[in-house]
């Protein structure tokens, strides 16, 4: 798993997954979520 935080700035989040050598998308972390950790998930991305 890869997690990109973009801490200080007030874009969401990413959360990517490894998948035949790709990454794909599979949550978010909503700006008002980060000091939380919660995670969003993404569907059909």
């Amino acid at each position: 798993m890869k997690l990109i935080p973009y801490i200080g700035e007030s874009r969401p989040g990413e959360v990517y997954v490894r998948e035949a050598r790709r990454w794909r998308l599979i949550g978010r972390i909503l700006p008002e979520d980060k000091p939380f950790g919660i995670v969003t998930a993404v569907e059909g991305e």
